[in-house]
């Protein structure tokens, strides 16, 4: 009975062992470790450095919510602006959220990101999920920026860079993101 065990384990990895050896280098799919280029075609691409690890947008699931959005739109007199992009492969899976009240972006421009109440801002924040949900964002204190490099209205194009520090809402802890930079063709 031991014999046949053991003959079961080396065939096992006899059937293993063929099995990787006839993939080649280009079967195996290597993780995204860098951030996308800057550019400005509306190559809907983002990304950033959280406390200096890479961030990008990635879902597990091949149906749901898309894990990056964009949006600029022009609502009741004013606009209004949304980027947000979340990674449900890592864990705690993360969402990254920047957005803008009541706020006509002009492409060149740089915008303080600031409170979310403030009238007329532009603001982020992070949520990490993971024995609870720990919510981020920038404050009148705690602060970063967004500039715009491209707004393209009749091709629906915006990119950007952006970088910002986040306080946790429960006990102060900084999070910081650098070298954010998007490149969306956003929804009206």
């Amino acid at each position: 009975m031991k014999l046949t065990t053991l003959l079961k384990k080396k065939l096992v990895l006899l059937a293993l062992v063929a099995t990787f050896t006839n993939c080649s280098k280009d079967d195996i799919i290597k993780p995204q470790t860098e951030l996308p280029p800057i550019t400005q075609t509306g190559e809907n691409t983002v990304g950033c450095l959280v406390d200096g690890k890479v961030f990008l947008p990635y879902q597990k699931k091949p149906f749901g919510v898309p894990s990056t959005t964009c949006y600029y739109q022009f609502l009741d007199g004013t606009y209004e602006f949304g980027l947000s992009f979340f990674n449900n492969k890592q864990n705690p899976s993360s969402n990254i959220f920047i957005g803008g009240n009541k706020l006509e972006f002009i492409e060149g421009q740089t915008y303080q990101l600031k409170d979310e109440k403030n009238k007329s801002s532009a603001y982020a924040y992070v949520s990490i999920e993971g024995g609870g949900i720990y919510n981020y964002s920038t404050t009148d204190t705690i602060t970063g920026e967004l500039t715009i490099t491209k707004l393209d209205p009749t091709k629906s194009i915006i990119s950007g860079t952006f970088w910002f520090d986040a306080e946790r809402i429960t006990d102060g802890k900084i999070i910081k993101i650098r070298e954010g930079r998007f490149d969306m063709q956003y929804t009206v």
